[in-house]
């Protein structure tokens, strides 16, 4: 199964690159993905699949994009 992954911001790329395409063997939940990317929760304020926000409790499906959304923060 496999899913296509963009972020915004650059505290994401830390962790990896602006579009990123990861293989999994089973359903698994954003927050699962989190952990499994190596990304801490508390980076995310918000989660889009397919163009509709979801929370981190949502099952990713074969073939979807997911969007990550690190918090807004500027002076």
């Amino acid at each position: 199964m496999a899913i296509k992954i963009r972020t915004g911001g650059l505290t994401l790329k830390r962790y990896i690159p602006d579009i990123y395409y990861v293989d999994i063997d089973s359903p698994l939940t954003v927050r699962d993905l989190l952990t499994k990317l190596g990304i801490p929760e508390g980076l995310i304020a918000g989660v889009i699949i397919d163009g509709k926000i979801v929370d981190k409790s949502y099952e990713i499906k074969d073939g979807q994009e997911i969007v990550l959304m690190p918090p807004i923060s500027g002076g």
